[in-house]
């Protein structure tokens, strides 16, 4: 009823809302990210590729270093676009699954 009348709510006024600032991955997540890339070179066939991996499964195996938790899949999958990398499509049961394809580099 307040709000109707034009008085403001003192909470509401010094109250932070989380979802206006939105942080971003640390530098250690993009660190580790550069370090799978110097690992794992980009292949354009399966024929070529040595691993075929997930991006949940490369999302949690840096997450698992960097405890970052703003470090997001998406982050990965812009990130592995951006560097040329491609994906291949895999029919798993009954569901789609997309696999990065990649080379182990010596």
């Amino acid at each position: 009823m307040a709000k109707a009348i034009g008085f403001k709510n003192v909470d509401e006024e010094n109250s932070f809302d989380c979802r206006k600032e939105k942080k971003g991955p640390d530098e250690l997540s993009y660190s580790l990210l550069d370090k799978f890339c110097e690992k794992y070179a980009p292949v354009m066939s399966i024929e070529k590729s040595t691993n075929q991996l997930t991006t949940a499964e490369i999302t949690k195996a840096i997450c698992m270093f960097s405890a970052d938790r703003n470090f997001k899949s998406e982050h990965v999958k812009d990130e592995l676009i951006k560097r040329g990398y491609k994906y291949c499509v895999e029919i798993e049961g009954y569901k789609i699954v997309f696999k990065w394809l990649v080379m182990e580099v010596l």
